[in-house]
């Protein structure tokens, strides 16, 4: 009896270390060594190629590595009783989208992003202000 108890534990500890060393392991692969410049847009770390952000520049998720496309837009969140397209006519701006107290403005081509954000956030009116980013060919805020 013992023997057999014996043989059956010595089994099972066998199929046990079986099916755990079938598990595959995954290396981490490193983010690529050209994005050396890191950024903090909406709150959030990306690493890019380019020390410049402009229209089209790729950025990625530091965390997910999930890479995204810089549009070139900022949306703004005006305060309730601006109206978007005479805030734009007075302010040289671009108004691609507006909704509710939301305004989506486009930079000019090689425009900084960082400058023109900053420009829009310290006009009068403009409560808070996000980069706008291409996600998967949707564009998100």
């Amino acid at each position: 009896m013992k023997k057999y108890l014996l043989t059956t534990a010595l089994l099972a500890c066998g199929i046990s270390t079986a099916s755990a060393s079938s598990n595959e392991v995954y290396e981490a692969q490193p983010l690529s060594a050209t994005l050396s410049h890191s950024v903090t847009l909406n709150g959030k770390s990306y690493l890019s190629a380019s020390e410049h952000l402009l229209t089209g520049v790729a950025i990625t998720d530091a965390k997910t590595g999930t890479t995204y496309i810089l549009t070139g837009e900022v949306v703004a969140e005006l305060e309730p009783l601006i109206n978007a397209q005479e805030f734009a006519a007075a302010h040289n701006l671009e108004l691609v989208y507006v909704r509710a107290n939301r305004a989506i403005f486009a930079a000019q081509p090689g425009t900084e992003l960082n400058a023109f954000k900053a420009h829009i956030e310290g006009l009068a009116g403009v409560t808070s202000t996000q980069f706008g980013i291409d996600i998967e060919g949707l564009e998100s805020e």
